[in-house]
């Protein structure tokens, strides 16, 4: 005999397993997505070349750290020159990679190139010194597909420097 008070039919079971297949699927789906943070994809380019460039403006090149992109000319040469520099917040113990933490201490060695470069003009004519040398450094030739960041910086002393501009643009590039 059927018991006329059943609550379940075939349409109650198609569903309820219709709903418990698409809760799986969605679930599925967004697994890789929880793990992507920690893949080693240009993703992680991005927040090195942007942790370059705040921390040489912000912290490495500056006269007080109170005044951030306001760069200290003589650190900023020693720097690009890659000699330490008196009162500057940096040592340099080896090639420009290593003092600004992109090479060697991370799983995967990276290039970096760091340029300062007028407002107008790209990272490839680097401004110079009054010595004629470019503030440039890091391994040269970027290729076209490295990830960039920029600052807007000033330079405390332009005596030191050959251009008349006072504002300049700082980049990173990593690949």
């Amino acid at each position: 005999m059927i018991d006329e008070q059943r609550g379940q039919t075939t349409l109650d079971f198609a569903i309820g397993a219709s709903v418990f297949l698409l809760a799986v699927a969605f679930v599925v789906a967004f697994i890789p997505s929880m793990f992507e943070p920690f893949r080693g994809g240009d993703g992680a380019l991005f927040i090195v070349a942007d942790r370059t460039a705040g921390y040489l403006v912000e912290d490495a090149l500056v006269y007080a750290v109170s005044e951030p992109a306001v760069l200290d000319a003589g650190c900023t040469i020693a720097f690009f020159s890659q000699s330490s520099g008196d009162d500057c917040r940096f040592e340099m113990d080896g090639e420009i990679g290593a003092v600004v933490g992109v090479h060697g201490s991370q799983p995967v060695d990276r290039s970096v190139n760091i340029t300062v470069h007028e407002l107008s003009t790209g990272p490839a004519t680097p401004i110079e010194t009054e010595d004629g040398e470019p503030l440039t450094g890091g391994d040269p030739d970027p290729p076209s597909d490295a990830v960039v960041s920029s600052r807007v910086v000033t330079i405390g002393d332009t005596s030191r420097i050959a251009s008349e501009s006072a504002e300049f643009r700082l980049t990173v590039r990593v690949w």
